[in-house]
C-alpha cells in the first residue's frame, strides 16, 4: 500500500467513526441536532475519501 492510498484510508476510517457517533447521537432526543451536522459531515469525509481514492488510482 502506497502512502496515498493509506492517506485515503485514513480518511474513510473517520468517515466510518463519524457515522458511529452520529448513531450514538441520534439516540438520545435531546443530542439530535448534532447528530445531524455529525451525519453531514460524516458524508463529506466519505465522499472525500472515495474522490481521493478515486483520483489517485488515475
Amino acid at each position: 500500500m502506497n502512502r496515498s492510498n493509506a492517506l485515503w484510508l485514513m480518511f474513510a476510517l473517520l468517515g466510518v467513526v463519524f457515522l458511529g457517533a452520529t448513531a450514538a447521537l441520534f439516540a438520545h432526543e435531546s443530542s439530535r441536532p448534532f447528530g445531524w451536522i455529525t451525519l453531514i459531515s460524516a458524508i463529506v469525509i466519505m465522499a472525500s475519501a472515495w474522490l481521493g481514492y478515486r483520483r489517485s488510482r488515475l
